[in-house]
């Protein structure tokens, strides 16, 4: 199985009207990265700079939600 990677950068400041940015990597491969703003969701596949998808919040709420089986369902809480 690939090991997953996350790697994110932020504004140095409240995040008010500031963007959020996600590089995601399996093993040695990027996968893409992922840019979060107030107006959506921008995903660049691989290396690339070109925008390949832009999700808007409401069709992101309705992607996930018709999709809803296809996510994992959260882990349950561990006793301490």
């Amino acid at each position: 199985m690939a090991k997953h990677t996350v790697r994110m950068t932020e504004p140095e400041h409240d995040i008010v009207n500031s963007d959020i940015d996600f590089w995601v990597w399996a093993d040695e491969t990027q996968l893409g990265h992922l840019h979060i703003s107030k107006g959506g969701i921008d995903w660049y596949a691989g290396k690339s700079s070109v925008k390949k998808r832009f999700l808007n919040w409401e069709t992101f709420k309705q992607l996930i939600e018709a999709n809803v089986e296809l996510i994992a369902a959260p882990k349950p809480k561990r006793k301490r």
